[in-house]
């Protein structure tokens, strides 16, 4: 039957290993979709790198001390100053290295983020928004966030939406919420963009009208996932440029035509 003192050690390697995973960016998201001995083996690969490093911090630290004559055990003052265990010196040693690999799993990400909450925050967003695995059309939010440019939606039944989206979530969703800037529909013969509500226009002269602070989510709209047939960005300023080129290719194509018929 396993000792308590080993139980110890194996808990704490794969609570010091998943905490740390769990703080940085490269490992956050694929042990949260992990489940099972993946999470363990994960878990407990990380603790016991960061066993080794804090067994090799005890041992320099302890021959340092030495040389100084010194003499430091916070397991010798938890387990018999307080506890009153009367561990020997095989747990008392086991203790400061586990105390050594939690106070790691504290101490990495601090350095590794260069003590910066809002560089921690940019190293996250980066990895969730070129994350491979993150929810559908995640990127395609991140890169609207990064144009500045609205997303337009294409749904099953040829109804359009143009806006940006209010929230970009983590884990898997049925819905998104969309501000819209124009709705309208694809033409049942070529499926060419017919504008038809300018909403951007009508929260404008709502927002110059009311008397308060205009409240953007009563515009939402809310759109099902399983409704999008397609989406993409939508760039306002070059869609006009594609209009005058596609009524030059239906001229041309036209001309061809005749041409055609003549022969």
């Amino acid at each position: 039957m396993p000792k308590p003192i080993s139980l110890l050690f194996i808990l704490v390697l794969c609570i010091a290993g998943y905490n740390l995973l769990n703080k940085l960016h490269r490992f956050h998201y694929s042990l949260k979709r992990s489940s099972g001995y993946h999470t363990f083996l994960s878990s407990a690969t990380a603790g016991l790198t960061l066993c080794g490093l804090a067994t090799i911090i005890y041992a320099i630290s302890d021959f340092a001390l030495e040389c100084f004559s010194w003499h430091f055990s916070l397991g010798e003052i938890v387990l018999n100053n307080i506890l009153k265990y009367n561990a020997s010196q095989n747990s008392i040693i086991l203790f400061d290295v586990l105390a050594i690999t939690i106070t790691l799993t504290l101490f990495i990400p601090v350095v590794f983020y260069r003590f910066s909450l809002e560089n921690k925050f940019k190293c996250f967003l980066k990895e969730f928004a070129q994350d491979g695995e993150s929810p559908e059309f995640t990127q395609l939010f991140f890169r609207s966030f990064q144009f500045g440019l609205p997303i337009l939606f294409t749904m099953s039944d040829r109804k359009v939406y143009i806006g940006y989206v209010t929230e970009i979530r983590s884990q898997p969703f049925n819905d998104l919420h969309v501000i819209p800037i124009v709705s309208g529909h694809r033409d049942s013969s070529n499926l060419r963009l017919v504008p038809v509500t300018p909403y951007q226009d009508i929260i404008h002269d709502v927002e110059n009208d009311a008397t308060e602070e205009l409240d953007f989510e009563a515009f939402t709209v809310t759109l099902p996932i399983r409704e999008i047939v397609y989406a993409h960005l939508h760039d306002f300023e070059k869609y006009g440029k594609f209009k005058k080129a596609e009524k030059k290719l239906d001229f041309i194509q036209q001309e061809s035509y005749v041409f055609t018929n003549k022969l």
